[in-house]
């Protein structure tokens, strides 16, 4: 779970954070962002699907401000979807839900999987503020 460095929030006057879910991604994917003429292969061909759901709880005294609105791609070979909620004021769930159709990608689909994926990246990336307790 990742916090970025601590802001002002301006309106309440309370510093704020952002919070960040730790899903987990595969290392191959990282890999697959380089530029590339042949097809992607990967997972040895397989198709993967990917459901992790997480409960975030914050420091005593913090309250979740604001979450990541809904971000996700409904077109094949990557589709996902990630939804942050606030549970309680202290309390946070994020879920991931990640599918690859198939591991083995022609040339054509290779480039979208990568578009695709960069927008996953960018979505993992987002965080929920958190507005932290004053120090005293």
């Amino acid at each position: 779970m990742g916090i970025s460095p601590v802001r002002a929030a301006g309106a309440t006057g309370q510093d704020s954070a952002s919070l960040h879910a730790p899903f987990w991604l595969p290392k191959q994917w990282d890999l697959a962002l380089h530029r590339r003429r042949a097809p992607l292969f990967l997972h040895q061909g397989y198709p993967l699907t990917l459901n992790e759901e997480l409960l975030l709880a914050v420091l005593s005294k913090a309250k979740a401000l604001a979450v990541p609105p809904l971000r996700e791609n409904k077109v094949e070979p990557l589709r996902w979807r990630i939804e942050w909620a606030k549970v309680a004021d202290d309390k946070l769930s994020a879920r991931l839900r990640a599918e690859l159709a198939r591991g083995e990608l022609s040339s054509a689909e290779t480039p979208l999987f990568q578009e695709q994926l960069r927008g996953l990246l960018s979505a993992v990336a987002a965080g929920a503020e958190v507005e932290l307790p004053k120090s005293e």
